[in-house]
């Protein structure tokens, strides 16, 4: 019987051990893989990068501050008193946080938000910008070379943040109740494949508020192709915007 036992216990421990043998190959194999993989990258010849498809903004079709700034001379705070007594261990009456800070009122703050949009879009004239969000580095650096990765690591980012402008942009129309002006901004997202889920949630919700047609758009389609090699979804959330009817009928 102890016999028998042991030659089992022996016939576990084998396997175990040849198990952890084959992961450690495995593993070892990939990480080789994916060295050489990285070296031959970094060798790849450099190419003209300048008639890629990047992003062309009709600043002609938006609603833009007349005097878009960034004002950097003086750091604006909108605070609570709360805050204030938090922040500042010196007692907190009106005369101290007048002297101290300067609080905005409501149509201030839009004023100043507003403005700070309108220069940070303005700004994208002098960048270039372009998706490259599907590609890894490696990719980029196969398709384009090693000395081009941080310039198109730049405009990439750029795109990132033109899109996260629009759609704050769309959001800035839509809190002061002037739809019809937010739709150009979010309308453009959508041309260019923003990944920002919400620029396409707040456009139903506007076409709706408009009696626009819905169908006319394609959001769903459109956002589907924009976030293709993603497991994202918007369906569920559209549906919290606009009828579920404007589906199953279209």
């Amino acid at each position: 019987m102890n016999f028998i036992v042991f030659w089992i216990m022996l016939t576990i421990a084998i396997i175990i051990k040849l198990s952890v043998s084959v992961k450690s190959t495995t593993r070892q194999s990939a990480l080789k893989n994916l060295f050489d993989t990285e070296r031959l990258a970094d060798k790849s010849k450099d190419k003209d990068i300048s008639g890629l498809n990047y992003v062309v903004i009709p600043f002609d079709k938006f609603a833009l501050s007349n005097t878009p700034k960034e004002d950097t001379s003086f750091q604006v705070h909108t605070v609570t008193a709360a805050s204030l007594e938090e922040s500042n261990p010196i007692p907190l009456t009106r005369k101290n946080a007048l002297e101290h800070y300067r609080i905005l009122t409501y149509e201030e703050e839009l004023k100043e938000r507003f403005d700070d949009l309108s220069f940070k879009l303005l700004s994208f004239k002098d960048k270039k910008c372009i998706d490259l969000s599907q590609y890894t580095n490696t990719e980029l650096k196969f398709q384009y070379g090693l000395k081009n990765l941080p310039k198109l690591s730049e405009y990439d980012k750029n795109f990132q943040i033109l899109t996260k402008t629009l759609y704050e942009l769309g959001l800035y129309y839509d809190e002061i109740n002037e739809p019809d002006k937010a739709l150009p901004f979010l309308t453009y997202a959508v041309e260019i494949k923003s990944k920002l889920k919400g620029n396409y949630i707040l456009l139903s919700k506007i076409y709706k508020e408009l009696n626009l047609e819905i169908s006319d758009t394609n959001l769903l389609e459109k956002y589907n192709d924009a976030m293709k090699n993603s497991e994202d979804s918007l369906l569920d959330d559209m549906l919290l915007a606009i009828n579920k009817e404007s589906f199953e009928e279209k």
